[in-house]
């Protein structure tokens, strides 16, 4: 098959050898999706207002 920008993280979680491999795209989009929030994106006004108001659950607070 040939490959697209979009089928790229699929090939990759089942190229990666784990047991299962949307339990790969679900760890690596958590994992891509807290890099980008603890970064710049938690300096904006905005998103540092909401973080303070509403907090984070016990599982992510946990991998930050």
């Amino acid at each position: 098959m040939k490959e697209k920008i979009y089928t790229i993280p699929v090939n990759d979680a089942y190229q990666s050898g784990c047991a299962c491999p949307l339990c790969q795209l679900e760890a690596d989009v958590e994992k891509s999706t807290l890099e980008y929030f603890l970064g710049a994106s938690l300096m904006e006004p905005d998103t540092r207002i909401a973080t303070n108001q509403s907090g984070f659950c016990h599982e992510h607070f946990k991998k930050m």
